[in-house]
């Protein structure tokens, strides 16, 4: 069993666990600590075996750990990163449907549930595991979201825009013809 524990860098206090309690067999599986040290984010198969979940909890340990999403039996995040402004947290995950990944964020004070970040994805398709997080809740991902293994780099501009998928320029190419 894999636990989360904080312990002051001085050793003044003991060790104290940041997880909730795991269920048998439940481990925490991954953690990252926000940008501004507040809060710790973490996967773990919190309240079922073998349903990796998001948590978060304060970085001291002053308030037990809020789940960020509740996945289906078939469900797992496969990653994440905290945004540099430590107000969201963006995920991979195949929430909807079996082994569909998808985008999700969700804010880390836990004011509204998960949204799904990417637009439909064609059959076989998936967002990949390359993430980058913005300031601004922003996030740049690739994805094979318009044609199945034709994998694009698209950037979410903000919650409630009307097209917030935005593919990256495709860089040009120039061809010389000489006579």
């Amino acid at each position: 069993m894999v636990e989360l524990f904080v312990v002051p860098s001085d050793a003044s206090a003991s060790p104290l666990r940041l997880d909730a309690g795991l269920v048998s067999g439940g481990d925490v599986s991954a953690f990252s600590l926000a940008p501004d040290g507040s809060r710790v984010v973490y996967l773990a198969d919190q309240r079922v075996d073998g349903i990796s979940e998001p948590f978060v909890v304060p970085a001291d340990g002053s308030a037990p750990a809020v789940a960020l999403d509740t996945l289906a039996g078939f469900a797992d995040v496969s990653g994440f990163q905290i945004d540099p402004d430590s107000q969201r947290l963006f995920y991979r995950c195949d929430r909807a449907a079996d082994e569909v990944v998808e985008l999700f964020s969700v804010p880390l004070d836990a004011s509204a549930p998960p949204a799904r970040l990417n637009r439909n994805l064609p059959a076989g398709g998936d967002v990949q595991a390359d993430l980058a997080a913005l300031s601004g809740g922003r996030v740049l991902y690739r994805a094979d979201m318009d044609a199945n293994n034709v994998f694009e780099l698209f950037s979410f501009l903000n919650l409630g825009s009307a097209d917030p998928f935005r593919p990256a320029p495709t860089p040009r190419r120039s061809t010389s013809i000489r006579h």
